[in-house]
């Protein structure tokens, strides 16, 4: 089976700052990978080129072998996103949201694939009962997690979120999705991730095997 994710000697520049340099790493389905590095290492740089938000200066990016070049709307039915700050309609109870955005992805059996959603991500006592205003801020990140992961993608792109948010939702993914997941150290994605690469300055500086057993 081919790499859901392949990335070939991705470099971004913002002016004479080079963000990320060379990158290059593949994702297979079913697969977790992590990208560990300090803050301005180039982790959510990396994440905005691979969900097609922001061009890369050079290089190649693809998801399930299609280009993620900014602006190529093939990609956005193949990848879920959820980033650090995931803007979200506060009027709206998460089980509105996630229908509507259920609709706009054309997912089939709408109800169903809404309720799964939810009970993965810990919020059926929230769905209908509360507006996405009234939750904590962890709960709207499940939120985004939820809508994330409708309409079953290939690959889901989790950007800065909490160790428990992403145990709860990466443990019993739907469809089981390849994922990739930033973290400021190891400890935050150990037992999670298939595989960690370490960043740097935007340069991979090392990488980790294996840390979870399934």
């Amino acid at each position: 089976m081919g790499s859901v994710l392949e990335v070939k000697g991705l470099c971004r520049d913002f002016g004479s700052r080079r963000a990320i340099e060379n990158l290059e790493f593949s994702l297979a389905a079913g697969e977790i990978l992590g990208l560990v590095g300090p803050s301005g290492a180039g982790k959510t740089v990396t994440l905005r080129i691979l969900s097609g938000a922001l061009e890369g200066s050079s290089g190649t990016a693809s998801i399930c072998g299609i280009s993620v070049a900014a602006g190529n709307r093939k990609i956005y039915e193949l990848f879920g996103a959820v980033a650090e700050n995931h803007p979200l309609p506060e009027q709206l109870s998460p089980f509105e949201y996630l229908q509507l955005r259920a609709c706009l992805k054309k997912v089939r059996d709408r109800r169903r694939e809404v309720t799964r959603a939810l009970q993965i991500c810990g919020l059926l006592r929230f769905g209908k009962r509360h507006r996405i205003g009234q939750l904590s801020r962890g709960h709207r990140q499940l939120v985004a997690l939820a809508d994330a992961i409708l309409g079953r993608p290939a690959l889901i792109l989790l950007d800065g979120l909490e160790p428990w948010q992403l145990r709860l939702t990466l443990e019993e993914r739907a469809g089981r999705p390849a994922a990739l997941v930033t973290g400021r150290g190891v400890a935050e994605l150990a037992g999670i991730c298939s595989k960690i690469i370490f960043l740097d300055r935007g340069r991979i500086v090392g990488d980790r095997g294996k840390e979870r057993s399934d």
